[in-house]
């Protein structure tokens, strides 16, 4: 989506449609619409071409999808909801990148621990592993323990 082409010239290729909406459509929504899984099937069944690479997409086609027809407000209140699912996705994705740089570390520490003699395994109680393990999950190891802890 192209916010502003105010005052510059959009130069588009032939297989390229410029959709302008009227007062009353949000964008970003239309945007989520025109991707929705039934707007897709609808210009997926509507191409003609003569070979897969080669697919073509009549104006009629785009002006007779059927999208869905809500108000501004609703168009909006829906936008601001997916936008707030996605932050929470990308907080969530980035927890478990760092989680698992985390625990990849620990796992190292705890080989190299056990390969060197620091770490008896046949003396550590679950309760005491499980105690480390949290540390590390929740990042409150700290210390000479925070070294084998990660």
């Amino acid at each position: 989506m192209v916010d502003d082409v105010l005052g510059r010239r959009l130069m588009l290729c032939d297989k390229t449609y410029r959709l302008r909406f009227s007062d009353g459509v949000d964008g970003q929504f239309m945007v989520l619409a025109l991707a929705s899984r039934s707007v897709r099937d609808q210009i997926e069944i509507a191409t003609a071409g003569a070979s897969s690479s080669m697919q073509n997409i009549s104006q009629q086609t785009i002006r007779s999808l059927v999208v869905p027809d809500l108000p501004y407000e609703r168009q909006v209140k829906i936008m601001r909801g997916v936008r707030e699912r996605q932050e929470a996705i990308d907080r969530a994705i980035v927890r478990l990148e760092d989680l698992t740089t985390r625990l990849a570390e620990y796992r190292d520490a705890l080989i190299t621990e056990a390969v060197t003699g620091q770490l008896d395994v046949t003396e550590v109680s679950d309760t005491q592993m499980e105690e480390r393990l949290y540390a590390v999950t929740e990042g409150t190891a700290t210390g000479t323990s925070a070294r084998a802890a990660r």
